[in-house]
């Protein structure tokens, strides 16, 4: 009886935050569509047009022929196409529809309707984004019983929480710009890596793999972080972990590849499917056995059929001559065909050095050649995000362990440091770092306030690249001319010298992450102590 005013209390603040979240989602879409509508005049068309051409063409000629047609066309520095099979599938579906309304169509069109399929599809992946982040927050902020931020220990407010992570993401200006205001593809890298996260933390080791390696196939770049996540189990020793997760990357990439490493011949297809089927048939014969089949679980094959399909789609590239065009194109060239240290005057480590310093790529450090002969300043960049990523493994570890919401903070890190150190770096892939990083307002606001600053400097770094791209618009509610030259005006001083401030966030980052990690794990750690002192 005492109770009743409690419950109702509980069941006002459920349905207050239902309502945000359905009130939040309708803003987000409106927001969408006014962002593509009010940056005509900057919209960076190239990328939209290559993903047109692209997928037009295998639309016509063939989307499982394209990667041969294409390596046997062009010389290997200079195929052109550099999509992953799910990223070319995504752009034939959506020439495919505008072909069918329009046969006669053979150029991209500056036009929403036009590229609302697209769009749409950049919707859904922050959506999903969205989502992972808010239940990552909710989870985290229940398993730590530790006071939330909001001052209280009621389970709703680590719900309220989740509901403002899930706002940070969901209307965050750097994820609008790079989805609906260039627009690129950079936001479908996301919702894998979170859910993967999500999967792991949960105990899913293999789900959390599928995910992965299914991302991968749509964003290469997501192979950046794939050692963090093995590094994280292994940390406590997990070798199980470690193999289901291997198992699960290799089983969903190689199914996505599977038309091209397996094909459409008969004989390959029921090859892999004796062998995928090989761990059923042992089960079953050794259950058959008086002692041994009662005694026998079923639950090894959730990973042994999955491994032994990659195994058989693997064996097709040896014994049935399977085609890797698809890697040699959409990975490996992809990778590098890029030069310089940075690309889109990148406020990173490798943008200040090229731009302040006038380092290149392949200059020697003679400082490491005891160490690594022939070391260059990539390779001493990419042993600096190596480090980081071990470190960020053993604080996950740490606070996965102890059930502590700082573990928000040490998965944000791969993504951080790659923009902040690694070699060949985009301006625009701070996003990822700054998006996942949002997580950490359900840790302190310290920390929310450097995801906020990540996801303003990604935004300008996206702004000033559009800047330079101006076309004639037609909208009349757009960006005029003049604004453009605002904009251009107040941007202008941040590169290279933002780099400072992405590397003095980031090493701000890595402190709050790393410096409670080696703490007693029966004793939480006071929020003020993840601040650094004065």
């Amino acid at each position: 009886m005492h109770d009743g005013p409690g419950r109702g209390r509980t069941a006002i603040e459920g349905v207050i935050l239902l309502l945000t979240l359905t009130a939040l989602i309708w803003i987000g879409l409106r927001v969408r569509t006014e962002t593509w509508t009010r940056t005509e005049i900057i919209r960076y068309v190239p990328d939209m047009e290559n993903g047109w051409n692209w997928g037009s063409r295998a639309a016509q000629d063939g989307f499982f022929t394209l990667y041969d047609r294409v390596a046997d066309e062009s010389p290997p520095t200079d195929y052109g196409l550099d999509y992953m099979p799910a990223r070319l599938a995504v752009m034939t579906l959506w020439a495919k529809k505008e072909l069918a309304a329009d046969p006669k169509e053979t150029e991209w069109l500056d036009d929403y309707e036009f590229n609302r399929p697209l769009l749409q599809f950049n919707t859904f992946c922050e959506a999903l984004t969205a989502a992972g982040l808010f239940a990552l927050a909710l989870d985290w902020s229940r398993r730590d019983r530790r006071p939330t931020l909001l001052g209280h220990d009621r389970p709703l407010y680590g719900a309220g929480l989740a509901t403002i992570v899930f706002a940070l993401v969901w209307l965050n200006p750097a994820s609008l710009i790079s989805a609906h205001g260039r627009p690129t593809w950079d936001v479908w890298v996301l919702p894998f890596y979170v859910w993967s996260v999500f999967a792991a933390g949960r105990g899913a080791w293999l789900t959390a793999g599928c995910i992965v390696g299914l991302g991968v196939m749509f964003k290469g770049q997501l192979l950046i972080v794939a050692p963090f996540m093995i590094l994280w189990p292994m940390m406590r020793f997990r070798v199980g972990a470690v193999l289901r997760f291997v198992i699960g990357v290799a089983f969903s990439a190689g199914s996505v590849a599977s038309p091209w490493l397996v094909g459409s011949s008969a004989g390959p297809i029921a090859f892999c499917i004796a062998i995928a089927l090989l761990p059923v048939v042992i089960w079953a014969s050794l259950k058959r056995w008086p002692v041994l089949g009662r005694s026998l679980p079923g639950r090894w094959l959730q990973w042994a059929v999955p491994l032994a399909a990659a195994i058989a789609i693997a064996a097709c590239i040896p014994f049935f001559g399977g085609s890797l065009n698809w890697l040699r194109i959409g990975l490996i060239y992809g990778a590098k065909k890029f030069a310089g240290l940075q690309v889109g005057d990148a406020n990173s480590l490798a943008g200040l050095l090229e731009a302040s310093f006038r380092w290149k790529a392949t200059d020697r450090v003679d400082a490491i050649q005891w160490i690594y002969p022939g070391a260059t300043i990539s390779d001493l960049l990419i042993a600096i995000y190596g480090m980081a990523i071990i470190a960020a493994a053993w604080a996950t570890s740490r606070y996965e362990r102890r059930g502590d919401r700082r573990f928000l903070l040490a998965v944000a890190v791969p993504w951080i440091v790659y923009f902040a150190v690694f070699p060949k770096m985009h301006e625009r892939y701070l996003l990822w770092g700054g998006i996942v990083a949002c997580a950490g307002l359900a840790v302190s606001w310290g920390t929310a306030g450097l995801a906020l600053l990540f996801c303003l400097i990604s935004t300008c770094m996206s702004l000033w690249q559009m800047t330079w791209a101006i076309r004639a618009p037609t909208a009349a509610d757009g960006l005029t001319l003049e604004d453009v030259r605002m904009i251009r005006k107040v941007l202008m001083p941040i590169y290279p010298g933002m780099a400072w401030a992405v590397l003095m966030a980031t090493a701000a980052w890595l402190w709050m992450t790393l410096a409670v990690a080696g703490g007693p794990k029966s004793t939480p750690v006071a929020d003020e102590q993840l601040m650094p002192p004065n």
